[in-house]
């Protein structure tokens, strides 16, 4: 009887899954498909529930945020960390007030993440940035986490703090390849708002790096920012 029933739970995971990824491909949210993706929040399996926060922050409303929301107190970090990068798209205060919130979670993509939406919230609201600006300056400067602090300068740059650029720039050079493929990307990403200052001078940062490294990961990454530098400079 044991050996049936997870066959049985095996196969409803699987079909879960299945029609999740399938939801994925569709440009429109159908009711009946909305709904089934709001039955996954209360999931027993973490994957479908982490499967269900990223697909939400392809179809933005009020109840994919509120389900989004929910998440966040998830007992799995990696549901905690999908919610808060896909509820970016919120105009909510009492979203961006729980997105502050959630920075003291202990795990790091949380955080990171975190923080990362609390910045697209706080561009969304398009409203004084003063409270949300200080609060993240000041959780910089106790940020023990060198991934967090990436996410943390590239929000307060996109905030209209430019002097943390420099400190973002840095990052291309920490002894960790993730992190440098997370400066990369937060880098990529400042230059598509318009944000970043003086490319000149972070493409020649770039061309420096490339020079010296050796992952294939982080060189393709160079080569990806070096492009993106490029069209957003001949524009």
């Amino acid at each position: 009887m044991k050996v049936e029933n997870c066959h049985i739970e095996s196969e409803e995971f699987n079909n879960k899954l299945a029609r999740l990824y399938s939801i994925e491909n569709q440009d429109e949210l159908s009711l009946s498909d909305q709904n089934f993706i709001l039955t996954c929040g209360d999931d027993s399996d973490s994957e479908v529930r982490c499967r269900a926060c990223e697909l939400l922050a392809k179809f933005p409303s009020l109840k994919s945020e509120k389900f989004l929301l929910a998440r966040l107190t998830d007992k799995d970090s990696l549901v905690r960390a999908e919610a808060c990068d896909s509820i970016s798209f919120s105009c909510s205060q009492s979203t961006l007030k729980e997105l502050l919130r959630i920075t003291n979670d202990k795990a790091v993509l949380v955080r990171g993440y975190a923080v990362l939406s609390a910045a697209d919230v706080q561009r969304n609201l398009k409203e004084s940035s003063t409270y949300t600006v200080q609060f993240l300056k000041n959780m910089e400067l106790r940020e023990k986490s060198r991934w967090v602090k990436i996410a943390l300068c590239s929000a307060l740059i996109s905030l209209g703090c430019g002097e943390y650029q420099s400190k973002l720039i840095e990052f291309i050079d920490d002894k960790r390849y993730q992190n440098r493929c997370a400066a990369l990307t937060r880098i990529r990403e400042l230059i598509s708002l318009g944000v970043l200052d003086d490319l000149p001078t972070v493409e020649r940062a770039l061309l420096a790096r490339k020079e010296k490294e050796s992952a294939r990961s982080v060189l393709d990454s160079i080569d990806k920012t070096i492009k993106c530098i490029k069209l957003n400079t001949e524009i």
